[in-house]
């Protein structure tokens, strides 16, 4: 749950982030606020972006008066170019991260609709001309570009800028959005597949979702498997984010209750700061009071219905994984024992089906076949407690980078063998029924 900060702070906060995220070099990229009371914060010129302080953010008056011991960076003029032609805009967020840095020397734009919160989250994006930094060409190129009503303004040769209405960190889950679109365009090239696109249908159809509505579920005392399961929610999430196998906003995680129902992240959930109390308790149609949970409630609940022995479920796009997500390349199993022992299959649905008939995939998924794809989705992975559901992602996204290693070095995978396969079932009793671990 994030608190309310001054704007220093969060300025601080946000730009730590995106350092520890490895999204910006020590000295790259700018962040900026504008409060109510028409200030604008900005962080300094240089410096150490890993470990700002409060006292080191600049406040720009109105009549443009500068309060503070450092200079505001700079390309501070860009961002008050872009609020003085949007006045909605409340954040501004300027970074060199990899990938789209990589699309900026390109002069392309990445695909926002090849995952289905991306382009709900990014909108439509652009590309700036090139300019000197710091130059007032440069500040009247990205300018004219967000004068446009574009939120995402793509530099050639620099980086990217990203307003937000709501906030910083608004403007932040947006940044990590996207790059994470640049990099699933880019490691699907590398293995020379292209990543596939959402027809804008789809994507209606799948922000309708948002829109489901929910009855009061009566409180009840929490028991205390639930509040284990909550705490090993939030544990495995913030696991998951910190290992970068969720973004911020993308990853989805799910526990069901022997009483019936389940818990699951929330719409708009921070996955970097995840609280018990945020989670969401859902029974049928029916959640917890002034919550919402995720738009994948409906396909968890669904998948718990089909097979009452999976007891946790995550749904993600992870960098390496989403290779097979984005492109329709087939994920197989059998590699290497491990991935085959716990992952045992993997088939491929389309979007089409997750939006028109969840069924078929819910009655694919037991704990024999606990793995599976929606393209231009998410993955899907099941089991018998967030430990185990959590292992198995680890274990479909680490073999999933194993596999991109081998295909950038354009080798052939040697594949275990039929014989090898019997063997390891002998020796592993595959398949095999798993009793839940509470």
């Amino acid at each position: 749950m994030r608190r309310l900060l001054h704007p220093a702070e969060e300025i601080c906060q946000i730009m730590a982030q995106i350092y520890g995220n490895k999204l910006t070099t020590v000295s790259g990229g700018n962040l900026s606020i504008r409060d109510g009371e028409g200030n604008v914060w900005v962080s300094p010129s240089g410096g150490d972006k890993a470990c700002l302080k409060r006292g080191d953010v600049c406040r720009i008056l109105e009549n443009g008066e500068i309060c503070g011991h450092a200079k505001p960076s700079l390309e501070f003029k860009i961002h008050k170019g872009v609020y003085d032609r949007r006045p909605d805009i409340r954040a501004v967020l300027h970074a060199h991260s990899p990938a789209l840095v990589a699309m900026s020397i390109m002069h392309e734009l990445p695909d926002v609709k090849i995952l289905p919160d991306l382009y709900a989250l990014t909108g439509k994006a652009a590309l700036a001309p090139y300019a000197l930094p710091g130059s007032e060409a440069l500040v009247e190129n990205v300018g004219s570009v967000f004068a446009k009503g574009y939120d995402t303004v793509i530099l050639e040769n620099h980086g990217v800028f990203l307003g937000s209405k709501i906030d910083l960190f608004d403007a932040y889950k947006k940044f990590e959005a996207l790059e994470l679109a640049a990099c699933s365009q880019l490691m699907a090239k590398s293995i020379g597949k292209a990543a596939g696109s959402l027809t804008d249908e789809q994507l209606e159809k799948y922000g309708e979702l948002s829109e489901r509505k929910y009855g009061k579920l009566e409180e009840n005392k929490m028991t205390n498997e639930e509040l284990l399961l909550r705490q090993e929610i939030c544990r495995f999430t913030k696991r998951a984010y910190d290992k970068r196998i969720f973004g911020v906003s993308q990853g989805v995680y799910s526990a069901k209750l022997s009483a019936g129902g389940m818990i699951i992240t929330p719409l708009d959930a921070d996955n970097s700061a995840l609280d018990e109390k945020e989670l969401v308790r859902v029974e049928g149609d029916r959640c917890e009071a002034g919550k919402m949970p995720s738009v994948m409630a409906g396909l968890h609940g669904l998948i718990y219905k089909y097979c009452g022995d999976i007891r946790s479920i995550i749904t993600a796009a992870s960098p390496y994984a989403g290779i097979f997500v984005t492109t329709g390349e087939p994920y197989d199993v059998r590699v290497i024992p491990e991935c085959f022992n716990r992952l045992q299959a993997c088939r491929t649905f389309d979007f089409d089906t997750f939006l028109d008939c969840p069924e078929a995939i819910g009655e694919y998924l037991t704990l024999n076949t606990p793995v599976a794809i929606v393209a231009n989705g998410f993955y899907i992975v099941c089991s018998v407690s967030p430990f185990a559901a959590y292992d198995r992602m680890e274990i479909f996204e680490y073999t999933a980078r194993s596999v991109h290693y081998t295909k950038i070095m354009q080798k052939d995978i040697v594949k275990i063998t039929d014989e090898n396969i019997e063997a390891l079932k002998h020796r592993f009793k595959i398949p095999k029924p798993e009793m839940p671990a509470l």
